[in-house]
């Protein structure tokens, strides 16, 4: 942590984390998941079929060491521990894709007709519905600024004339980290 008086005000700049160091890295990942689900043209899925669909689960599992590398990854278990969860690929795209989407799930019933037996089988599922959110600070561009010593990049206060953007006068008050 730094602490840096600006015009008599204390200004602390402690630890970013990872949303505002990876930005660009976790849209990357949330677009991956989003393409992987072709959300853009089926925002509707079967948990049946996503079940059933091997290869989307692995390249969901695949992007586990990025999700490690670039979320902070406490309460996602399915990262972290796996095996404790029944569908972790599911708990990744809920947990990843829910700031971005909207996602209803609800109860859906369907007969399956076995073409070998001619049974009809009677099937319980889930059905999420993803529904895009309107949000504009998920597109927020990340600005950093060197400190006037040259010590530690921050985002800062800053002001504006005709030459762009520069920090306020900093000058700081101790440059021991915490």
């Amino acid at each position: 942590m730094y602490e840096y008086i600006v015009n008599e005000i204390v200004l602390i700049v402690t630890m970013r984390s990872k949303a505002d160091i990876y930005h660009v890295e976790q849209s990357q990942i949330i677009s991956k998941i989003a393409d992987y689900l072709a959300l853009e043209n089926t925002p509707t899925h079967l948990l049946f079929d996503l079940d059933e669909n091997s290869v989307l689960q692995e390249n969901i599992m695949k992007l586990s060491s990025d999700i490690k590398k670039y979320y902070n990854c406490n309460n996602i278990k399915a990262v972290t521990d796996p095996s404790r969860i029944k569908r972790p690929w599911l708990s990744i795209i809920k947990i990843l894709l829910k700031p971005y989407y909207e996602i209803v799930v609800e109860d859906y019933h369907f007969t399956q007709k076995s073409q070998a037996t001619n049974e009809s089988k009677y099937i319980h599922s889930q059905k999420y519905s993803f529904q895009k959110k309107n949000c504009l600070f998920h597109n927020k561009k990340i600005q950093k600024y060197d400190s006037p010593d040259g010590v530690d990049q921050i985002d800062g206060i800053y002001e504006t004339d005709k030459s762009g953007p520069k920090l306020k006068n900093l000058q700081p008050k101790f440059e021991e980290q915490i």
